[in-house]
Parts: C-alpha cells; structure tokens; sequence
C-alpha cells in the first residue's frame, strides 16, 4: 500500500506543471501510431495508420490556444486483396497523405483537450484503376497529458479520435460520377514534444 502511495505522490508531483506562459508560440513536433478501420475497401478491418507532424501553437491566455501544422500520414488499406481489384487491377494495399489540420485546444496545468477539423491530399489519388481521391477531410479530437520536462517545454501524451471523409470520382465508361464517402475512423495514440519559444 505504501508504494502505491508513493508512486502515486511522485506522478502527481511530475504533472503537476507551473502555469505556463499565458501567451506566445510553441512548436510541437509529434508521432502518432494508430489502429484503424478502412471504409473505402471490404472487408472493414482494423489497419495500421502512422503519422509525424509538426504543429505551431498559439496561446491566447493560460488556457486557451490555437494550433495547426502539417502532418504526413501513412495509411494500410484493403485495396490489395484480389477481391477489391478493378479491371484485374491490384491496388498498392497502402496510401502517402499530407494534411493540415487546424484545432482549438483548452488546458488546465498538465491536462489539455483539443478538436478541429483537417483536410488532406494523397500522394497517389488514383484508389483504383477507375476511381480517383480528389481530397479528403475529417475532424480530429484529442485528450491527454502534458508532462513538464524544463520550464519552457513539456512531453505530451495523448489518445486522438479521428474520422474522414473523401470525395471521390469513379469513372463509368465516359462519364464521371462523384460522391463523398466515409474512408476511416481511427483511435491514434500521439506523443509529441512541446517547446514555448
């Protein structure tokens, strides 16, 4: 019992964090790994996602903040599988995005929540033979810790919820068709490095 008191005390001790500077610019370069589920091709199982990105953020005050980046995201998909094939045509199982996404972030000593949206742009927009990615979007949401490592920066520690979409045009004969689909939801675990400059 003593040592679950102690261990206890000393994490209270490492996240309880000074009040940080209530305003300026941080960067936050980051690495997210996450399990997914994949929409846009069955059957609808969960696949490895990987980000790294970086953020700027802004303080208003002490708790109120604003941040966007840019984040490079490699995403796995079932386009691979024989059965998802168009014209005998495999897909490459795998997908390169860059997005930027922009979020409103609220924190109090070492917790913090943020949400906000994104939109993104593959590297490879071709999904098959037929069907071309014009974009994607989503929004993200985030909750975590932030642990204080020196007085101007703190090790972050989070569980992200994303969700996107993607507007797609699929090739029949001549004729184009277009429609915006659901393509992932994710639980991204993130851990990122936060710098006051």
């Amino acid at each position: 019992m003593k040592r679950i008191a102690l261990i206890v005390s000393l994490l209270c001790c490492v996240l309880s964090a000074s009040a940080q500077n209530t305003k300026g610019w941080s960067l936050i370069p980051y690495a997210k790994v996450a399990g997914s589920i994949d929409f846009l091709y069955g059957p609808y199982e969960s696949k490895f996602h990987g980000d790294l990105g970086v953020d700027a953020k802004y303080d208003f005050n002490e708790h109120w903040s604003l941040l966007g980046g840019i984040d490079y995201q490699y995403r796995r998909t079932n386009s691979d599988k024989p059965e998802n094939w168009e014209d005998g045509v495999p897909g490459t199982g795998f997908n390169n995005y860059f997005r930027l996404p922009v979020r409103i972030e609220f924190s109090y000593k070492w917790f913090y929540v943020n949400a906000g949206p994104y939109v993104e742009r593959a590297v490879n927009p071709w999904l098959d033979a037929r069907t071309y990615e014009h974009f994607g979007f989503g929004g993200m949401s985030e909750i975590g810790g932030r642990i204080k490592l020196t007085e101007n920066s703190r090790l972050r520690l989070g569980l992200q919820f994303m969700m996107g979409h993607d507007r797609i045009a699929y090739k029949v004969g001549h004729a184009e068709e277009h429609w915006t689909c659901l393509s992932f939801i994710g639980l991204p675990f993130s851990v990122g490095y936060e710098i006051h400059l």
